[in-house]
């Protein structure tokens, strides 16, 4: 009797540990950019730098396209953001972005030769 007074003990502190954990694990203060970069015909461009600044953020996000033309920066804390492309060939390009906490924002762009 005492054993199993002794189990189900445990197992209720466990459930009560797991229960206040959870939410505070599901929060997410910072926010991510994602996009494609494509050439004046469509097609993908491997190996744009893309930066990210802002004064919410030491430093600056730096990532390069993959084959496909993508780019992902994760865990960037929520405000406005400075996003330069950049590929020798074409003409460097400045957008401003907002970014949201938990949330992935979309920035696609068309790269134009010099």
């Amino acid at each position: 009797m005492r054993r199993a007074f002794c189990w189900s003990s445990l197992l209720l502190i466990f459930a009560a540990v797991a229960l206040i954990a959870t939410p505070a694990l599901a929060q997410n203060p910072t926010g991510a950019l994602t996009g494609f970069v494509t050439g004046p015909d469509g097609a993908a461009l491997t190996g744009v730098t893309v930066t990210a600044t802002s004064p919410q953020m030491q430093g600056a996000k730096v990532v390069t396209t993959d084959p496909s033309g993508s780019y992902k920066l994760t865990f960037i804390p929520p405000g406005q953001y400075q996003v330069t492309y950049r590929l020798k060939g074409f003409n460097t390009s400045t957008r401003e972005v907002r970014i949201s906490a938990a949330l992935s924002t979309t920035s696609d762009l068309q790269m134009t030769q010099q």
